[in-house]
């Protein structure tokens, strides 16, 4: 069966080629790569500021983070030392030589002295000491052992203390210190020292010291928070410390001592040592996330990412786009070269006959009466070709402008669609084709006669052109149900069922249809479903009994029954 017109394979360069037709494409992607360096330099932007903005963070937690350290050794520092009182009297006694014979402190006297109601807030028993202890360490009379006062630990843990203190005081405790802390597991323990070397009478040193837990410091690391601003005046406002910093104390172990509310934000967080004498504690801040935009002058900059990201994608789809649209524009442009070489054959073939026939008549080349009747007959027949391919060309300009026009009117189909089929008969007739009709008697339609005599024609020039010689084509219309459905059917090879929607679409041509000898304008079935649509039906392609069967269906009753609107009209109308 004919399929629509497809354009026949070239060699040699594409037509319609030029360069300043492929120019927009090539303005649209440099546009895009514009377009890729400038969303490249504003993530750069974007990278930069987060980054200035994450400096500024870190130096203001730096800064918290080193405030908040001074502030806790000197309220850890006072307690430690305030524990240890008895111990620096003494060495103050020594050292001013005052008093030198006054009785050696014991460990006993640490605790009391700690234990005194006026100093337990300042004291490290408030914070929770075990016990104290009292270290000989050289020059000291002999016999004088360590002693514990308190809860004493074992006489392992009592050996490691005795032992742990002896060492670093000889080698680790710095001039000018006033407590030391150590830390080790001696059995497995995790334990914590705080001691101070002093010296006693004569020339003999002695370490006074306890044994304490960093986790019981909460309350002095609140002190700390709270006691002064950890940033300056200006950038912190009217607010607290705790509002703007979260801030985390590591014991000499590293296990956390003290930590605020967690809000996050720790992967801007600045740390800063304890000195040495307290054996490796540690203070890590942030700046809190919720307060970190104000901070930063303009605020922290978001990501803009997803929407560069899509303002490329959006340019590349536009690019894409484009080459789609200049590749149809191509291949519209080779199918309308096709177009009019097509036409220009099947308008050449006729012209020619007709131009013979009229030679011969008017030379008198004709012997008889019917050889004269025979010519006028042939350029009958080749004058109705014409006109049948001239309207078409004139339908489908008019269908591409929006502008068809007509009037409807109530048609009898079978007086209607036999008249159309005899006037295609002589065309028919030079392929030996037999055209049967078969009409359902009282059948009628609403329709523009002249333009739906195109559709008739239309198929069955397709039917005659591309079936075999001395077929025959069947064309029938019945009522079903509110339409008439009008068929033509061929014996020809038919149309694939991939294809029975494409075939509609202009200068478009089955696979089957391309290695036929005919040719075509491959507008007709556009015509056809163009002004079928245009009367409110439908078109479309099946297989028929050998070969394809065009259907058209179009709003239309029974002769004698009420049309709904517009019936009395139609009765009246009717033939």
């Amino acid at each position: 069966m004919i399929r629509p017109f497809s354009p026949r394979p070239r060699t040699g360069a594409r037509p319609g080629f030029s360069a300043a037709r492929w120019m927009p494409l090539l303005l649209l992607l440099l546009s895009l790569g514009i377009v890729a360096g400038a969303i490249y330099q504003a993530q750069q932007a974007v990278r930069s500021h987060r980054a200035a903005a994450d400096g500024a963070l870190a130096k203001y937690a730096s800064f918290g983070a080193w405030e908040y350290r001074r502030i806790s050794e000197e309220l850890l520092g006072e307690a430690f030392s305030n524990a240890l009182g008895p111990a620096h009297s003494m060495a103050e006694r020594v050292i001013s030589g005052k008093d030198v014979t006054a009785p050696l402190p014991t460990s006993a006297d640490l605790q009391r002295w700690a234990a005194n109601p006026r100093r337990t807030a300042e004291c490290v028993p408030h914070y929770g000491a075990p016990y104290f202890f009292r270290v000989p360490l050289e020059n000291t009379p002999e016999g004088l052992d360590p002693d514990f006062a308190g809860t004493p630990p074992d006489a392992a843990t009592r050996d490691w203390v005795a032992n742990t203190v002896r060492a670093h005081a000889a080698s680790g405790y710095a001039p000018g210190w006033h407590f030391a802390v150590l830390t080790g597991r001696p059995g497995g323990t995790r334990r914590h020292l705080v001691y101070s070397r002093v010296p006693g009478p004569g020339q003999a040193w002695f370490a006074y010291g306890f044994e304490f837990d960093p986790g019981r410091f909460r309350a002095l690391f609140e002190k700390s928070m709270d006691a002064k601003p950890l940033l300056p005046p200006r950038l912190a406002g009217t607010r607290k410390n705790r509002e703007i910093l979260s801030v985390r104390v590591f014991g000499p172990d590293g296990t956390v001592a003290f930590q605020t509310d967690d809000e996050g934000g720790w992967e801007r967080a600045e740390d800063d040592s304890l000195s040495a004498r307290f054996g490796g504690m540690r203070v890590l801040a942030t700046v809190r996330p919720s307060v970190a935009n104000s901070l930063v002058i303009g605020g922290l900059p978001r990501s803009r990412l997803p929407l560069l990201v899509g303002l490329l994608l959006l340019a590349a789809g536009l690019t894409v786009l484009a080459v789609v649209l200049i590749r149809r524009e191509g291949e519209l442009a080779r199918m309308r070269s096709d177009f009019v070489s097509s036409v220009s054959h099947e308008l050449r073939t006729p012209l020619a006959q007709v131009r013979l026939f009229m030679e011969t008549l008017r030379l008198g080349r004709y012997r008889t009466d019917q050889q004269r009747e025979w010519l006028l007959d042939n350029m009958e027949r080749e004058t109705t070709r014409l006109t049948t391919l001239v309207d078409n060309v004139l339908h489908f300009s008019r269908s591409e402008r929006g502008g068809l026009r007509g009037e409807l009117e109530v048609v009898a189909l079978h007086e209607y669609v036999p008249q159309v089929v005899d006037s295609f008969a002589p065309l028919a007739a030079t392929r030996r084709v037999e055209l049967r009709t078969q009409v359902e008697p009282g059948v009628v339609a609403r329709l523009d006669p002249e333009a739906f005599r195109q559709v008739l024609l239309n198929l069955l020039d397709n039917a005659v052109k591309y079936g075999p010689h001395g077929q025959t084509v069947r064309v029938s219309a019945a009522l079903e149900g509110a339409h008439v459905r009008i068929a033509v059917e061929d014996e020809g090879p038919g149309v694939d069922a991939a294809e029975r929607e494409r075939i509609w679409e202009p200068f478009r041509r089955g696979e089957r249809a391309i290695g036929s000898v005919a040719v075509g304008s491959g507008i007709g079935l556009a015509v056809v479903r163009e002004i079928v649509a245009w009367h409110g039906g439908s078109a479309r392609v099946e297989d028929g009994e050998r070969g394809a069967r065009f259907v058209v269906e179009v709003p239309g009753w029974r002769h004698g029954l009420d049309a709904g609107e517009g019936g009395a009209d139609a009765r009246r109308q009717a033939v």
